[in-house]
């Protein structure tokens, strides 16, 4: 094994998490495969490396290893998007900025492994030019396969910035541009878009949409055999019901979800289900308030084990857990400690309506950080949606009036966006007529 770092490294995690190499492949690749990976006799594909990445929590290090034990190639640049979109900055670039060296024939790959530096850089203005050619690269060379997953890139990563109309054009128009060839691979890329577009769509408040496009990638992952695939759309889904207001088939979608990430040991995203649940239940009062917390017990224990960066999520339910049942010190404590920590902006907006409840901020205060926050939100679509959010976690705690100050603080930033006359709203709306 000398010379391959990865392989080692890979043995040494695996076996510190006590998996076998059955265990460690099962979905995606066989014993035999992780076995040649460990002993330097195969190098991974990008597909497997993604899948590796995604298992063993140590991904900055794999990805050190990764690129001092083998030379670069094209397929790693979707085990390097997946770090970035992860959140997992430093692994990312390692992978990222090895591809960047590739050889000339894969320009197009290099272009885009550019692109998404600049990306994680904060340039999104150098970002999307690199990754369009990167697009017109493949399409040149008819590589439309190649151009389409650029095209679905560019989708995620205008979705990232901002959540709107091109990142849905992005999806539409890589659907159009894969040759189909009656393969598995149709169905998977079929699979992964509509996958993302529920995501954005979702981020954007419109959530029975949004449903119905994860529920069709969650057929499609069903068909390939793919049960995490499938785990994740149902718990896309079961996301956008609940911000439909379907509360209990988002309750059960996600407990789906939970039954096939069980079922297959994907141990990451077991928390982030239970937690689905746990919201779900909470959100249908005290009658549900004994089941919801066993669910936000086990979802807390599991985050803690293998996604220890999303605990906070479980602070501001434990908090409304402890204020439905009359526990006002302990509610102040937990949102206390929530507020202390970083989140994203839908976080930190139902934060800071529970530190109204719980009496930590007076509400003017708190409605003002409230307001600030979603002002900062770059797309308009999303920060309507974590305004309507943020309401109905107020009629939830039974504060009528904050819900509807929220609500008409929305919909005046709605309208007044929506307006031709204005310069922001004129440059978005040539981007909704594309």
């Amino acid at each position: 094994m000398a010379g391959h770092p990865f392989g080692e490294l890979l043995r040494t995690l695996r076996r510190r998490h006590g998996l076998t190499q059955a265990e460690l492949g099962r979905g995606f690749c066989t014993k035999a495969h992780i076995s040649a990976i460990e002993t330097g006799v195969r190098a991974p594909s990008g597909h497997v490396v993604r899948h590796l990445l995604e298992r063993l929590p140590e991904r900055r290090a794999l990805a050190e290893a990764l690129v001092a034990s083998y030379p670069p190639r094209a397929d790693w640049l979707q085990a390097g998007l997946a770090l970035a979109l992860w959140g997992e900055v430093a692994g990312a670039r390692t992978i990222l900025n090895a591809l960047t060296q590739l050889p000339r024939g894969t320009t197009g790959h290099g272009a885009r492994a550019l692109a998404w530096t600049r990306f994680l850089d904060g340039r999104l203005d150098q970002a999307v030019p690199l990754l369009r050619g990167g697009v017109e690269h493949h399409r040149r060379r008819g590589h439309f396969r190649e151009a389409a997953w650029a095209l679905w890139e560019l989708g995620m990563m205008l979705a990232e910035a901002a959540p709107g109309p091109d990142a849905l054009w992005c999806f539409r128009e890589a659907r159009r541009t894969w040759t189909r060839q009656g393969d598995q691979a149709d169905q998977r890329f079929r699979a992964i878009v509509l996958h993302s577009e529920a995501r954005a769509l979702q981020r954007m408040g419109a959530h029975r949409r949004a449903e119905e496009q994860a529920a069709k990638a969650a057929r499609l992952y069903r068909a390939l055999g793919d049960q995490v695939g499938e785990g994740h759309a149902l718990l896309e889904a079961a996301h956008a019901a609940h911000g439909a207001g379907a509360l209990e088939r988002g309750r059960l979608l996600a407990d789906e979800a939970r039954e096939r990430f069980l079922s297959t040991g994907h141990a990451p995203c077991l928390g982030i289900a239970e937690l689905a649940v746990a919201i779900a239940l909470l959100d249908q009062g005290p009658a549900r308030a004994s089941e919801a917390a066993q669910r936000l017990a086990r979802a807390e224990a599991n985050l803690a084990q293998t996604r220890p960066e999303l605990v906070l999520f479980t602070r501001s339910e434990r908090a409304r857990l402890a204020l439905l049942q009359g526990d006002l010190a302990g509610a102040r404590a937990l949102v206390e400690a929530a507020l202390q920590a970083p989140a994203p902006s839908s976080e930190r907006a139902h934060q800071l309506c529970l530190a109204a409840a719980v009496g930590q901020k007076p509400w003017p205060e708190a409605r003002q950080e409230l307001l600030r926050l979603a002002g900062a939100i770059p797309s308009p679509w999303e920060r309507h949606a974590t305004l309507r959010s943020a309401a109905r976690l107020c009629m939830q705690l039974g504060r009528w009036r904050w819900a509807a100050e929220l609500y008409q603080a929305g919909e005046s930033w709605w309208e007044a966006w929506w307006d031709p006359s204005d310069p922001e709203a004129s440059t978005a709306l040539s981007g909704v007529s594309r």
